[in-house]
């Protein structure tokens, strides 16, 4: 592998055999414990990664905006929308002829609005399936287990026709939180038997749970009917510092040049423009400072001993600590593993794909 010299510097690559590699591993975990695979796309954003998610088996996508879920035939849109993005969904179900398109609720408010978009914009015959949101520790989005109003959204949610009403769903986010994978277990556990235990009080079919650390670490799937990891196509440092993935696994990275030399800091043309100023999701740590490098030619041996640390980032220039071990040069190209990928992937405009 080269250091796609002519190709300027900053941008995003993506190895396509570590890529392929992270989708068949998930999917053959869904397929081995009976549970189905929605994967959300807002990680890398492109057709032809969710393409290839889905012919590797997976039975549709998740998506966080309406603008992302145009193109495919079964959507669940993860995200509480207000009445306007709803109908905008709901007639570009019409124009692309998408079979199956679902909601999530966490509020009264919620309801209302689906109601109403359903109404004025669907067609009388089109069924949506709709869960509700359950918050199992995140404090994001999403009904505490013990809220009445739980009921209260499930008894007006199920008083429209073309309304189905498919099940619970959770996002354990703060898993990034946890030290180690032992401590990711027991959340996800926990997301498990909270979201379990409705079943007694609600009835429903399906339980559908989504993080890239949790569905790396879970062992039991027992009741799980469906899961919506995003990272895991990429990784990244956070994930590798939990201890869930290696180096070796992560497939996206930034290629970046050394532009000066002070006695302190190399720096680099990868600033929060492109490595964004992200620690780690959900207030985790994915380690010190914004990412960490090394020189391309160590990366390529898998030289993994020189190891530099973005410690600061300002828009157009990264920080990289200098050290005893580093002897880095101006013009140097430099392989940087981002804490989170996802919001790098967000900034990026394009991946230079490296097949291997």
């Amino acid at each position: 592998m080269n250091a796609n010299r002519d190709v300027e510097t900053p941008f995003v690559s993506v190895i396509h055999s570590k890529l392929l590699n992270n989708i068949t591993k998930m999917q053959d975990q869904a397929n081995r414990h009976g549970v189905e695979l929605r994967p959300h796309i807002k990680t890398h954003k492109s057709l032809r990664i969710a393409t290839m998610q889905m012919s590797q088996g997976a039975t549709g996508i998740t998506t966080a905006k309406p603008s992302e879920a145009i193109g495919f035939q079964s959507i669940t849109v993860a995200y509480p929308l207000l009445q306007k993005k709803i109908q905008i969904l709901i007639e570009a179900q019409r124009r692309c002829k998408m079979t199956d398109l679902r909601f999530v609720v966490d509020s009264l408010e919620g309801v209302k609005s689906l109601h109403n978009a359903i109404t004025t914009s669907a067609s009388q015959d089109q069924k949506y399936r709709v869960y509700i949101e359950i918050d199992v520790g995140l404090g994001r989005v999403g009904v505490l287990p013990n809220d009445p109003i739980l009921h209260a959204i499930h008894s007006e949610l199920i008083l429209h026709p073309q309304i189905i009403f498919e099940g619970v769903f959770s996002h354990a986010g703060h898993a990034y939180a946890a030290k180690n994978q032992d401590e990711i277990r027991e959340i996800a556990n926990s997301e498990k038997e909270i979201l379990l235990s409705l079943k007694s009080r609600l009835n429903f079919n399906s339980v559908s749970v989504g993080s890239t650390p949790t569905e790396l670490s879970r062992v039991d799937y027992h009741g799980i009917t469906e899961m919506r990891p995003g990272n895991y196509v990429f990784l990244d440092r956070t994930q590798v510092s939990k201890g869930i993935a290696t180096l070796d696994d992560v497939s996206l990275f930034v290629v970046s040049s050394v532009v000066s030399i002070n006695s302190n800091h190399y720096i680099i043309d990868a600033g929060s423009k492109v490595l964004s100023s992200d620690m780690a999701p959900h207030s985790g740590q994915g380690g010190d400072g914004y990412a960490e490098a090394y020189l391309w030619e160590s990366w390529n041996k898998k030289d993994l001993s020189k190891k530099a640390i973005v410690a600061k980032v300002s828009e157009e220039h990264g920080w990289v600590r200098r050290e005893s071990h580093l002897d880095w040069k101006i013009g140097d190209r430099v392989c940087i593993v981002p804490n989170h990928s996802c919001v790098v992937a967000n900034l990026a405009m394009e991946y230079v794909v490296v097949m291997e």
